[in-house]
């Protein structure tokens, strides 16, 4: 039913969980119990096992690996698994392997053998005589065997010679026995190309070899101009690990052929100085002015070639610079004589192009509210007070509330007297303002909150003319745990009262909050506290006592 048993299946044990029927249960033995079943016996004779209501089969793979190969690889050509019956013996197997690569190791190789316990065994074998038929090399294999055929250059690692410094293709490169220095040089190109020539330092280079010890190395300089030029003597033979290094010309000249642009242009750093470079061209490669830079004036610092003393720069002061829009305007290019006449510049020069203190960008403020032209609005002018700006945008609606008037600057709140600001334009409470300012005046809010210890907080109706106190009554006065008011006005400012008898009453204007502050609670009394306050209260309980003692026997005398 399940399709049969797979070619993988080990035949001889197929296992049955077995529960006993109930006919055939008996009280306190097994009710299930294992049966290993051997399947093969099944195939072969027919005799079946019977199987019960809530059995379990189960079939197992064989486990056992392959046993008639063995394995050989390295330098052979053709690596791999072979049939043990079909090579018996080490050459057998390394000619099925398609014998020997050249590279293989004639002295050495090894047999690592698995016995039946699982225990490892590796065997020498001389290859040279086992190839040659020595029975004592030529020894026959047994199931499992691992054959390893060494190459050369494993146990002797390829010798390599190196090259580095000022040539095109620097790095290793294989040694042969008739490599020369020449030939390494020129592998590594470029020194045959005048250009890169005249780069290059010819009257040394150098030759690093190992010495004797195969630990230390020495120096052996030569001519690289006369190896060159194939001169006689100047070539010779390379041994294993040489290392030849080729000089620039940098080495023996000091120069830093460079100009600096910094300033107000579009992208200033270093530039390499060409033997005819002026100003013009600088700038050009500094991608020309931005647009906030000064065409008045500019500084070129200049190294003094007589030393760093303390009059070693010298400052060059331009009263304008090069105008572009001129040269793009010419049909012709500049001559040679036109560009000579022109500022050259020297090595190490710094041009600095100096921002224009004219320039500005615009400053926007915003007006937010009831005004009759609300909306963003750049400054005209340095100091432009709130007044003006307020002025600009038609004035204030007849339902804006000047004293709820807030403005922000750097996401903080200015206080600001609008009512004063608007009346005495120019005054000191008429506000400058700063780019990204807002400016935001609210409609009348016909209101007043009142809030904290009293009996009924909330939002009450605006009457003009009524004090705190009108507020605090009409809020169902205040609880038995008040401390003190404060006031705070629709500008942000606040005022703090008293509620006692003599304390202050002042003005609630619309848009107002009074708080009402709780007494805080008394602070926590410490052990040595609680026992001070208990013996003042004895003291003073019988302090009492004697006055009574007193006075009762005072009236009855």
């Amino acid at each position: 039913f399940a399709g049969g048993a797979l070619s993988t299946t080990y035949l001889e044990r197929v296992q049955v969980e077995h529960i006993v029927p109930l006919k055939d249960r008996i009280h306190g033995e097994n009710e299930r119990e294992v049966k290993d079943v051997n399947f093969r016996n099944i195939l072969n004779d027919g005799k079946d096992y019977a199987l019960a209501d809530g059995d379990a089969v189960t079939t197992y793979p064989i486990t056992e690996p392959a046993r008639n190969l063995v394995t050989i690889e390295g330098a052979v050509y053709r690596p791999g698994k072979y049939q043990l019956e079909k090579v018996p013996k080490l050459f057998d197997l390394i000619m099925a392997a398609d014998s020997l690569r050249p590279e293989a190791y004639p002295n050495r190789a090894d047999i690592t053998r698995t016995h039946p316990d699982k225990s490892l065994e590796v065997i020498h074998v001389n290859i040279s005589r086992a190839m040659a038929g020595d029975a004592s090399d030529n020894i026959r294999l047994d199931s499992l065997d691992a054959i390893r055929i060494y190459s050369k250059w494993e146990i002797s690692p390829h010798r390599n010679v190196s090259i580095h410094g000022h040539v095109l293709h620097a790095g290793d490169y294989p040694y042969a026995d008739s490599l020369t220095l020449f030939d390494l040089v020129f592998k590594a190109g470029g020194l045959q190309d005048s250009m890169y020539r005249s780069e290059t330092f010819l009257p040394r280079a150098d030759l690093v070899r190992l010495n004797p010890d195969g630990i230390t190395k020495k120096t052996i300089p030569f001519n690289l101009g006369s190896l060159l030029d194939t001169l006689p003597g100047a070539n010779q033979l390379l041994q294993p690990d040489d290392e030849v290094v080729i000089h620039s010309i940098d080495m023996a000249i000091v120069r830093n052929d460079t100009i600096e642009v910094r300033g107000k242009v579009k992208r200033p750093g270093k530039f390499h100085l060409t033997s005819n470079m002026n100003l013009r061209d600088a700038i050009y490669l500094a991608g020309g002015y931005t647009e906030d830079a000064s065409m008045l004036q500019a500084e070129i610092a200049r190294v003094v070639p007589k030393g760093m003393g303390e009059d070693s720069l010298v400052y060059i002061r331009f009263a304008t610079l090069p105008d572009f829009t001129i040269t793009l305007a010419q049909d012709r290019p500049r001559t040679e004589a036109e560009r000579a006449a022109e500022f050259q510049l020297q090595r190490y020069d710094i041009v600095f192009v100096r921002p224009n203190p004219e320039f500005k960008l615009q400053e926007l403020v915003t007006l937010d509210g009831e005004l009759r032209h609300a909306g963003d609005y750049a400054l005209k002018y340095p100091n432009e007070r709130l007044s003006n700006l307020i002025t600009r945008a038609g004035g204030v609606k007849k339902t804006a509330f000047l004293l709820g008037g807030r403005m922000t600057r750097d996401g903080q709140r200015v206080n600001v007297d609008f009512e004063r600001a608007l009346r005495n334009p120019g005054g000191s409470y008429d506000i400058i303002l700063h780019e990204g300012d807002i400016v935001s005046i609210p409609k009348s809010p016909n209101s007043v909150k009142v809030v904290g210890e009293v009996n009924n907080p909330g939002i009450l109706s605006f009457i003009d003319g009524d004090d705190m106190w009108n507020y605090i009554d009409r809020a169902g006065g205040v609880t038995d745990s008040a401390n003190y008011a404060l006031v705070q006005f629709p500008n942000g400012n606040v005022g703090k009262h008293g509620l006692g008898f003599f304390s202050g009453d002042p003005t609630v204007y619309d848009g107002s909050t009074i708080i009402i502050t709780k007494v805080p609670p008394p602070p926590p009394r410490t052990e040595g506290e609680s026992l001070a306050i208990t013996i003042k209260d004895m003291f003073a309980i019988l302090t009492s006592a004697v006055t009574i003692i007193y006075l009762a026997s005072h009236f009855t005398k």
